[in-house]
């Protein structure tokens, strides 16, 4: 939280007519346990768009994000997970994503932020709770 005001009144000092920049926050994996989800939340208005990997999100939750079925990420956990971290911050200002390695990325809705609808990498695949799991 400190770093973000920081460079906010150092970039207001510097160029009082830029816009404010973007914050992504990909959130360090040794933090991300139980005892931490209060700070995380706590930091969360601060920053614009909040990333954890999918195992980070679990662990933030002491849960898992497997399915234990297929071994992949469970969309249906992901889904819940955020939308229990979300129902806890009802005046949202920040975007989660939730980054899910071979399966692509989550985006829970609604958005805050504007988010491309397709990702550029063709590697990448969007996710979003609009759609069935497909391993629920």
């Amino acid at each position: 939280m400190e770093l973000v005001t920081s460079i906010l009144r150092s970039r207001k000092r510097l160029n009082p007519g830029h816009p404010k920049p973007i914050f992504i926050w990909e959130p360090v994996p040794d933090l991300c346990t139980p005892s931490e989800l209060l700070n995380l939340t706590n930091a969360l208005p601060y920053v614009d768009i909040c990333s954890p990997n999918a195992a980070e999100l679990a662990s933030l939750l002491g849960d898992s994000e497997l399915d234990p079925e297929t071994g992949e990420v469970s969309t249906s956990f992901i889904s819940t997970a955020c939308e229990q971290l979300l129902g806890a911050m009802p005046l949202q200002s920040f975007t989660l994503v939730i980054r899910c390695g071979a399966q692509g990325w989550y985006v829970p809705f609604p958005l805050p932020l504007p988010i491309p609808s397709s990702p550029k990498s063709g590697a990448l695949t969007y996710l979003t709770n609009s759609q069935p799991p497909s391993n629920a």
